[in-house]
């Protein structure tokens, strides 16, 4: 029987939260839920009510004002979440050209040429597991999310199946009720918001599309520079799109009331995010993975850490390599006990992300030549900035032009780039493993969650 619920102390952790020191198992719940744009909920500030339950659960925990994904896409971002580590250090990212020419100069002819995460990187469930904590991921994402990536390192129970947030929360409140005496890390992912949208209909959002197609039509339009989506089809677009929010959102809602029913809330440690977001038209560019604007780096983060009760906001920067300190913190373990990686881009306030070409599917497709390049970004202060390996940047005040339409002139767009230049610079590089070969089991996955055809994951 788990002993009450008993406060020692209160410190402030870096996060803004009160973590209380509890007796009794020390568990963490993370919920990674796939391409989920923070401007887009109503807890951020969005106008449609997208949210309520976050916005709830936002009231007893602290909301991240800036967090940032680490990349525009799956695979990367998730192992920054696990490891601490930017994806250059990582190596778990689609090979540059350079890279890949090596490749294919040997007589490589794959079809993937995303690298997965090397053995060699400890995760946070390998660290965790090590303590004798149980750890569990239940996963929709059933591509980039395939242990073959090297992302279910740590994990004893590793669950990975489609099915919607009705179907994850089920299985992932089966575990907990098997495991509520023992301290573990359960990780879940939620694909609801992922193409194909969950547009079950629902009366308090507008849906003006029920075309079960309508994203797939509109990449090869909103890709071409030479032609122009419809407003109409794009709005319809959004409808579908903040609609898998609500559904999201209501499924949510059945996992924290489970959540409390099951464990002691007060001594559980619960955070929400995403690995990246969505572009819906803004800057010719739709779904994700192609790009670094904002649309695909600007993500929630929600964490209630172990026995917070009040609400609390931080405004600095943080981004994906933040998140196992965050973590660690929220529940009440010291930092200095974790291996040096998951702290190594602490303190917060400032966040690296980055997009190294694209994915072989999206390169050989008609606009595949506008993605054929490194991206990389700094955001500090009020200011972004993406500097590109053709030696481009273009830099933006996010206070004053949210959207990123005004770049910033020189001289201070120059003085912003050569910061950008030399955060990134002092990354260690890691080489990527080399790709495997997906399976026709694979490559079916991939096909399913849109990846074979022109689409971001």
């Amino acid at each position: 029987m788990r002993r009450p619920l008993v406060l020692l102390g209160l410190a402030l952790g870096l996060s803004g939260s009160s973590c209380g020191t509890v007796e009794g198992p020390t568990q963490v719940v993370l919920v990674v839920c796939d391409t989920l744009r923070a401007d887009h909920l109503s807890t951020y500030g969005y106008g449609r009510p997208t949210s309520p339950v976050l916005t709830e659960f936002a009231e007893g925990a602290t909301l991240y004002r800036r967090f940032q994904a680490s990349a525009p896409w799956t695979l990367p971002s998730h192992a920054s979440m696990f490891t601490g580590l930017e994806p250059t250090e990582h190596g778990a990212r689609t090979l540059t050209a350079e890279e890949l020419a090596a490749l294919q100069a040997k007589g490589w002819q794959g079809q993937n040429n995303a690298a997965p995460l090397a053995a060699s990187h400890v995760t946070l469930a390998e660290h965790l597991r090590e303590k004798g904590w149980a750890t569990a991921a239940i996963v929709a994402n059933t591509a980039y999310l395939d242990p073959r990536f090297g992302v279910a390192q740590g994990f004893e129970h590793y669950d990975r199946r489609r099915g919607d947030v009705t179907d994850v929360t089920s299985r992932a409140l089966a575990w907990v009720e098997a495991h509520r005496e023992e301290s573990f890390l359960l990780v879940l992912n939620f694909m609801d918001t992922h193409r194909p949208y969950n547009t079950r209909p629902r009366a308090d959002l507008p849906d003006r599309s029920s075309e079960g197609n309508l994203l797939k039509r509109l990449v090869p339009v909103v890709m071409d520079p030479e032609r122009a989506a419809e407003p109409a089809l794009l709005e319809a677009l959004v409808d579908q799109y903040d609609t898998a929010i609500g559904n999201l959102d209501e499924g949510l809602g059945v996992l924290l009331d489970g959540l409390r029913t099951q464990l002691d809330w007060d001594a559980l440690t619960l955070a929400v995010t995403s690995d990246h977001g969505e572009f819906l038209g803004e800057h010719g560019l739709i779904e994700h993975s192609k790009d670094v604007y904002q649309g695909t780096l600007g993500i929630p983060l929600i964490v209630k850490a172990r026995g917070q009760s009040q609400g609390a906001v931080e405004q600095a920067w943080a981004s994906h390599v933040h998140l196992p300190g965050i973590l660690l913190d929220a529940a009440g373990i010291a930092r200095d006990t974790a291996p040096p990686t998951f702290v190594r881009h602490w303190p917060l306030g400032r966040a690296r992300s980055e997009n190294t070409d694209s994915r072989l599917h999206d390169l050989r497709q008609p606009w595949g030549s506008r993605l054929r390049r490194t991206r990389r970004v700094l955001a500090e202060g009020s200011t972004k900035t993406i500097v590109t390996s053709d030696g481009t940047s273009e830099s933006y005040d996010l206070t004053a032009d949210p959207e990123e339409l005004q770049p910033l002139a020189a001289p201070e767009a120059g003085a912003l780039a050569d910061a950008a230049r030399e955060a990134h610079a002092e990354l260690e590089p890691a080489p990527p493993a080399e790709p495997f070969e997906p399976d026709a089991a694979m490559q079916g996955e991939l096909d399913a969650l849109g990846y074979g055809g022109g689409s971001g994951d």
